[in-house]
């Protein structure tokens, strides 16, 4: 009953976007061809981070994911006294390069707006997902601590360190950082977002991206609009389209309709991002969907 409901709801909205003219939906993009960019099947669009270790630790923001999904309409990058955090992660990966061999263990920093109980699985590599990892539960509430998670023995070289699907950090909760630190090496729940700044891990950015998608038929569409939500962090998004038979991309405006031409059978796009310069953190743009009305 509850997804008829949602479902009902999702309808009404889309057909108040372009007045009561019917047949109008949410239509799916897949990606054909990506560039140092990944496209969540939320409509997350941003550059991919990776970490090289610098002295003893590792130390990851957050928003400096290889790999985000977000539960929809919910994502949001936010800044709070000058700490950048993530909210309603539904999954993510980091990808880093360890110098120094050794054992290290997990640390995360996280803020939850309940008393209820808050639990993530994870993985480093190619070994067993983790069992539910404790993270909050009958502690206060909206407060920033630390939390201790698994010992890893990481050797020299390149690993992926995985948060599969759900995530403690979804439903209203937020992660502010993450880190790697000796075995033997300790953080006060209380401490700060400064806990970890002396680790001097090399944050690798690519300076743009871009993302193509499938071609889509257009035999049944009268017209489609593109709509997203942008925070940039200084840096640039550009969408384009074409139909087939034209040779370059064109801008298109977010959030403005497209009659589609007598004649053609398909319509590309492409999506393209650019950071700003010296930037630590990807542009991010949320939601992005692409609505169509039928003929």
């Amino acid at each position: 009953m509850k997804k008829l409901l949602i479902t009902a709801v999702l309808a009404s909205a889309l057909l108040s976007m372009a007045g009561a003219e019917g047949n109008i939906f949410q239509a799916k993009l897949r990606v054909d061809k990506n560039e140092n960019a990944n496209f969540s099947k939320d409509g997350l669009f941003y550059l991919s981070a990776s970490h090289v270790q610098k002295n003893d630790g590792i130390q990851f923001e957050a928003e400096q994911a290889h790999k985000l999904d977000y539960h929809k309409s919910e994502a949001r990058m936010q800044v709070e006294k000058d700490c950048a955090s993530i909210l309603n992660v539904r999954a993510m990966e980091f990808h880093f390069e360890v110098v120094k061999p050794g054992k290290y263990r997990a640390w995360y920093r996280g803020n939850y707006p309940t008393l209820y109980p808050y639990n993530h699985r994870e993985r480093m590599d190619d070994g067993k997902i983790s069992g539910l990892l404790p993270d909050s539960k009958n502690l206060p509430i909206n407060v920033w601590r630390w939390n201790s998670g698994p010992v890893y023995q990481l050797e020299k070289g390149k690993h992926v360190w995985q948060f599969p699907s759900p995530t403690a950090w979804c439903g209203g909760a937020k992660l502010d950082k993450l880190l790697l630190l000796p075995e033997n090496e300790t953080i006060d729940t209380g401490a700060g977002p400064d806990a970890g700044a002396n680790l001097e891990t090399k944050v690798c950015i690519p300076e743009r991206g871009e993302i193509v998608m499938r071609r889509i038929k257009t035999k049944q569409i009268r017209k489609w609009v593109i709509n997203a939500d942008t925070q940039l962090n200084g840096g640039k998004f550009t969408a384009e389209y074409r139909y087939d038979g034209e040779q370059q991309f064109k801008p298109l405006k977010i959030g403005e309709w497209q009659m589609v031409p007598e004649g053609v059978r398909y319509i590309y796009f492409r999506f393209q991002l650019e950071k700003a310069k010296d930037a630590t953190v990807s542009p991010f743009v949320y939601n992005i969907a692409f609505i169509v009305q039928e003929k």
